[in-house]
């Protein structure tokens, strides 16, 4: 499907035919090898590829409502091949494309006779796995993952399309995590703690690359970094600003003084 990214002009009606062919034969096959695999995240990328071609409304819609029915079930699909059948198709939505078209094919799957939703829900994720109070959430540069910090002392990075945790907990921090935030490239994620720290992570690996960065007197509550993600800005209880290299962890400007009381939140200004 990869090579639906080079295709600029209109597509021959015999690879529409197989395209046609692939979404009402095939797909649910498709998402059968990509549970074992675990690479279900993968599944709504390739079909935007699908919807980008000019195709007929009827299998736009489709489409789309195969996107729609991985982004609902795709947690439940990564973790069994099975709840592909045994719960997605029985539960998705009455106005489910998919489902109308798949469900017939399987006769014996169990049928919802009450209780089912008439469309798709405005809700994409309940994701669990902290084990205290979340205070702070932020997107990755591509919109792909979730990073969350915890009072339970631990950060977690999450699959935006099935609601995964792709890595984590990553423990270091000795309090709870009040913020985080991704560098501007996605490398890497850089967290502030109550324990007064803060400290940068490898967004892939989870491994601590810089710190714990220490000058704070008092908890750490706002922590981002600078448009070109060489420097890191953070803000205290204790009422000051402190500036940090990103590569070194030097501090580069402060304590900034000037506050009457704690600092709840820093920005950089767009040309940093």
């Amino acid at each position: 499907m990869k090579h639906l990214q080079k295709v600029t002009a209109p597509l021959d009606p015999k690879f529409q035919r197989k395209l046609v062919f692939f979404l009402k034969k095939q797909v649910l096959y498709w998402l059968e090898v990509l549970s074992v695999l675990k690479e279900v995240n993968t599944a709504p990328g390739v079909l935007s590829l699908i919807l980008q071609q000019k195709m007929s409304e009827d299998i736009e819609n489709f489409v789309k409502d195969a996107m729609k029915f991985v982004s609902a079930f795709g947690g439940a699909i990564t973790q069994s091949v099975s709840h592909i059948y045994l719960s997605a198709l029985p539960f998705a939505p009455k106005i489910s494309v998919l489902a109308q078209h798949y469900l017939p094919q399987f006769s014996k799957n169990m049928l919802i006779q009450t209780g089912k939703e008439a469309e798709w829900p405005v809700l994409q994720h309940v994701l669990e796995g902290h084990i205290d109070h979340i205070r702070s959430v932020a997107f990755s540069p591509d919109s792909k993952h979730i990073v969350s910090g915890s009072n339970d002392k631990t950060i977690r990075v999450w699959d935006a399309e099935t609601g995964t945790v792709t890595l984590g907990p990553l423990e270091g921090h000795t309090e709870g995590i009040s913020s985080v935030a991704f560098s501007p490239n996605g490398k890497h994620i850089v967290s502030g703690s109550d324990d007064e720290t803060i400290r940068v992570w490898d967004a892939e690996t989870g491994i601590v690359t810089l710190g714990p960065l220490e000058g704070h007197t008092s908890y750490i509550t706002t922590v981002t970094f600078s448009p070109d993600g060489k420097h890191i800005v953070s803000g205290s209880y204790d009422k000051t600003i402190r500036v940090w290299d990103a590569e070194t962890g030097t501090v580069i400007l402060g304590p900034l003084e000037g506050h009457t009381d704690w600092i709840t939140s820093v920005a950089f200004s767009p040309d940093g």
